[in-house]
Parts: C-alpha cells; sequence; structure tokens
C-alpha cells in the first residue's frame, strides 16, 4: 500500500501506529532521507522489498526516486491500495501554498488499473469544497463508493468568546485563565509571529519557576528538530509537566496526544474545516478527558462582519458592501460566518457537513472498547447555554507588556507623510532589510523575523522618514531592540537609500524643510520593557536566559 500524509510528523507517527499493527512501514519525507543520507541508507531501494506500507508526503509524488520507483513493474505489481489522508487539504493547500497536492490527483493515473483508491477525511464540507476534492481524484459520481458518518464530536463542548485585546499587540488578558487552571492546552495562532506573541505574554504571565521552559512550549517550523522533538516527547509523555503548546497548524492534522483539554482557536479560523480539524486535537482519549473543550476567540467586529456577509448572500464580503465603513472588512467564509451567528453550533455543524442524523454502530476495537457519546441534552454549546468564561487569574495583577519601544508618533508632531505607493515601496524595503538580518541571525531558527524591525518600528520610521538628519536619529527606534540596536549604520544605510529611490519632489519638501522635532516622551516606571526574548529554554538547546527589567 502507497500512503500519503500531508504532513511529516503526521508520516511518522503513522508509521509507528502500522508497526504496532505487525506492518512493515516506512516512511519518505524530507526528514527521513536527510536522516537516511547521513548514514549512506538509500530509502528507495529499501522500499522496494520487504515494506507493506510505503508512506509519503505529497512532494514526494513529483520526485525522480518516485518515478523510477513505478516504473519498477515488480513494484507495482504488489500495490493494491492507494491510501490518501486529510483529502479536505487538496482544495485548501493544493490551490494555496503547497501545489505538490495536486499531484494526488494524477497518481492514479500513474499505476495499473488494479488500484485501489481510498481517501479520508473527518472534515470535507458539503457544496464547492466537496466538488473540488472529487475533481482533483478524477472521482465521478455514481462511479466511486462512499461512507458517510458524523464528524460531530459530542464529547467536546463548542464555545465561541470575544476578546478584549486586539491579536496585534502583545497582550492577550483573555489567556489568563490558562495559565490559572492549569489543563493541558493547545492554542492555534494563525502566524508563527502571533504565536510567538502569545508565547511570550503567557511565558511574562506565569510565575518564574525552573520548570516553565516545560510548562510552555512553542511548535512551528522555526524551531530546531531538537527542541520538536523534546515538545514531541513531552506532548506524549503523561505527567510531563508539559501544559500549554503554542502552535500554527502543523498540530492540526491527526496528531493524537491523549490528554488534551482545552484546544483554543485565536481569531477566525480561516474556514470550518480548519476549526473542526483543530478541536479534534481535545480529548482524544475520553477516559483522561472527562471535560474536552474546543474555544474560537474572535474579535467584536467578526459579529459585524458576519452579519453583512449573510445578509447579502455572498461567499465574502465585495467591494460595495465594505463603503461607507471606517475600514475595508476582511475576507470571512460563509461556514464560519454560519457559526458566529448559528442558535446552535452542533447543529450548524451538522448543516455543514450533511451529518446523517445517526450513524450504524461501528464494530471496530476502537469503537467497540470506547462508544461514541450521545448528544448531551441539552446542548452544551455557548449558543444553547450562557457561558460564564473562566476568570480565574494568576497570581498579582502585572502591568501591560510593552515589547522594545512606544511607538514614537504617538508622542511628537508628524512630519509630511509619503504619498501611499511611496511608503508601500519603503515598506517593501524595510522588509527585506529585516529578512537579511533574521538570515544572517545566530538565533534565526528561535525568532520570527519581525522582532528584528517590528511592524510598528516600520511604521514609526516611514511617518518621520522625512524628519531623519543623522544616523543618531535612529537611536529612539532602535536602542531597546536588542535585535538591531547595533545594526544602526546598517539601518542608515537602508534609510538613504529609500530616500534617493522616491521623487525629487518629495525630497526637496521633505529632505531640506524638515525641522528638529521633540524627543519622545518617557516611558513610566511601570511599563514592563523585554530587553531580549529567547523562550527556548533548554540547556540542550541554547544557555541563554530571558532579561526583562521594570
Amino acid at each position: 500500500m502507497v500512503a500519503v500524509f500531508p504532513t511529516n510528523n503526521l508520516e511518522l507517527e503513522k508509521e509507528q501506529e502500522f508497526e504496532k499493527f505487525g506492518l512493515k512501514a516506512l516512511a519518505i519525507n524530507s526528514l527521513t532521507l536527510e536522516k537516511a543520507r547521513k548514514t549512506g541508507r538509500n530509502l528507495w531501494k529499501d522500499a522496494r522489498l520487504g515494506i507493506s506500507i510505503i508512506i509519503l508526503s505529497p512532494e514526494q509524488l513529483v520526485s525522480r526516486a518516485f518515478e523510477e520507483l513505478i516504473q519498477d513493474h515488480a513494484f507495482t505489481a504488489r500495490i493494491f491500495f492507494i491510501g490518501i489522508d486529510e483529502i479536505q487539504l487538496l482544495d485548501i493547500w493544493g490551490a494555496g501554498f503547497r501545489k505538490a497536492f495536486q499531484q494526488i490527483g494524477f497518481i492514479r493515473a500513474r499505476l495499473p488499473e488494479h488500484v485501489v483508491l481510498i481517501a479520508l477525511t473527518a472534515t470535507l464540507l458539503t457544496g464547492k469544497r466537496h466538488s473540488n476534492v472529487c475533481r482533483f481524484l478524477g472521482l465521478k459520481q455514481g462511479q466511486y463508493h462512499m461512507i458517510h458518518r458524523s464528524n460531530t464530536r459530542y464529547d467536546i463542548q463548542l464555545l465561541v468568546r470575544v476578546l478584549t485585546a486586539g491579536l496585534g499587540g502583545w497582550n492577550f488578558p483573555d489567556l489568563d485563565w490558562v495559565l490559572g487552571r492549569g489543563r493541558k492546552t493547545i492554542i492555534f495562532c494563525k502566524t508563527i509571529l502571533l504565536g510567538f506573541q502569545v508565547m511570550v505574554y503567557l511565558w511574562c504571565r506565569a510565575l518564574p519557576s525552573p520548570d516553565r521552559s516545560t510548562r510552555i512550549r512553542s511548535y512551528n517550523s522555526l524551531n530546531s528538530a531538537l527542541y520538536t522533538a523534546r515538545t514531541q516527547e513531552l506532548m506524549l509523555t503523561p505527567a510531563s509537566g508539559l501544559q500549554i503548546i503554542i502552535t500554527t497548524d502543523t498540530l492540526s492534522q491527526g496528531v493524537n496526544v491523549p490528554d488534551i483539554y482545552d484546544v483554543i482557536t485565536m481569531g477566525e479560523p480561516t474556514d470550518p474545516d480548519e476549526f473542526f480539524q483543530r478541536i479534534g486535537r481535545a480529548g482524544r482519549d475520553p477516559s483522561l478527558v472527562p471535560d474536552a473543550r474546543g474555544i474560537m476567540y474572535v474579535p467584536p467586529s467578526s459579529y459585524k462582519t458576519a452579519r453583512t456577509l449573510l445578509g447579502s448572500g455572498a461567499s465574502t464580503p465585495n467591494r460595495s458592501q465594505s463603503q461607507g465603513l471606517k475600514k475595508p472588512q476582511h475576507e470571512m467564509h460563509i461556514g464560519v460566518a454560519r457559526l458566529l451567528l448559528a442558535p446552535c453550533l452542533r447543529k450548524e455543524q451538522d448543516l455543514l457537513y450533511d451529518n446523517p442524523l445517526s450513524d450504524p454502530p461501528c464494530t471496530c476495537r476502537s469503537c467497540t472498547s470506547r462508544p461514541p457519546l450521545l448528544l448531551p441534552i441539552p446542548c452544551n454549546c455557548s449558543g444553547c447555554v450562557i457561558d460564564s468564561g473562566d476568570t480565574t487569574i494568576p497570581g498579582p495583577h502585572c502591568p501591560p507588556i510593552q515589547i522594545f519601544m512606544e511607538d514614537p508618533s504617538k508622542s511628537r508632531a508628524k512630519p509630511r507623510r509619503l504619498s501611499p505607493d511611496e511608503a508601500k515601496l519603503a515598506k517593501c524595503r524595510l522588509i527585506e532589510f529585516r529578512r537579511d538580518l533574521w538570515r544572517a541571525a545566530d538565533e534565526v531558527s528561535l525568532v520570527p523575523p519581525q522582532l528584528y524591525l517590528p511592524d510598528k518600528t516600520i511604521t514609526a520610521l516611514l511617518n518621520h522618514l522625512s524628519a531623519f538628519r543623522a544616523p543618531s536619529d535612529l537611536d529612539e527606534y532602535i536602542n531597546a531592540n536588542p535585535y538591531i540596536h547595533d545594526k544602526r549604520d546598517r539601518l542608515w544605510a537602508v534609510i538613504c537609500d529609500i530616500r534617493q529611490s522616491l521623487t525629487p519632489g518629495v525630497t526637496s519638501r521633505g529632505y531640506t524643510t524638515g525641522g528638529d522635532l521633540p524627543a519622545p516622551e518617557a516611558c513610566t516606571s511601570s511599563t514592563t520593557w523585554l530587553r531580549f526574548i529567547d523562550l527556548d529554554l533548554d540547556l540542550d538547546q541554547s544557555g541563554k536566559q530571558m532579561q526583562y527589567q521594570k
């Protein structure tokens, strides 16, 4: 059998699970190939004989080594099944950043006709997404057999809560209860930067202790292989001390951690598939987790966007609907809008996925040993009951966290601003400079690029571009940032380069007439300044410690 899974970690996990059933499995992806090269092992050669299941990442389907493998008639004669997991990603990732997913649809044409295709998913929206996935796989109506069971997890309470602080800052008081209650929790963030901001907040809010680096962990592609392996070990080890995992969607697909109590989504999910995939990580073993929860935190504006979207009947707000508002509305999937405004989240889930009213009893070993729970009466979702929230706040009150700098634009008169086109070009140049610093840094695998030149700093620099007279004018913007404070001359060279690239009219208006500006106000002593951030405190990866002062 040839099995295709979406992520490297899931492929390695499934390799171990197949081995437990007595099936010889071999995972081939970028990680295992690199490891095999170092030991002189050829995985593609090993795959030809003695292997029951070959587990591949989608990228391997377009490799020359896989093409040579399926040209071996002795090998293809042994293939009876192609298994594809998480097929909803064909439409989500295949149409976006991982084009290799679309190659899955062509694999059947490259193999003998006797090979049977088995496609699996727990979240496939009815309608357009279902049709797109069938088209990718070459499945035509009436020519395939579909087993459709309900994907509702009645053992997970569904909650939607409104954020009291924006997702663009460094303060997330809505998450204080996570530290106080001590429940094992996964927090999903849309970007690595947001995940880093959430981790910094929880790290500073947690009481200092020797096991803080074990209690709070990040899980994303920037972390080193050693750090990631340690996090995986802690996740799967009972009573390891790990309580909070802050991650991107890397952990949303198939990861089987048995004792997760709460799964939190920060901000609107891209679509319902993303939300329900994430909360599926909770309560994997009901005997260990009797009260699992899936929680979505959204800004207040999400409800206005949802009402506008559903009122128009469109799939996303259009330009005409956004006119007259203070700022354009962002796109929202109509399924997410329906969930936000649904009187009952479970009933809306059943409608979105066309779930059957009841499933015939499953006789597999898992379902007979742990039968699925029935619908709680009454339903306990946040649409059916009043959610009192989690109000436990750990420790004494702490002042808001400020990272690196106050925005100087708030405390001084503003000079002439750049036009939108000029600002766009200048911002791109500063972002390019930021990435150059990040790539050259020793901590490249530890922190996101935005820490080297935060977006707020870029905005402040652009707002005062015409007022800078000398490199020393940049000090107030960068001195508090340990990642760039010693790069002033390089930043000044970039500023000069941006100036020269602007139109002559701007230069004469801005650079020859701009006067000296007052210095920014001093920060109050109650402000917490995070001078250096390195949350990977395991001594096997870094001996640095986090330093901060009031």
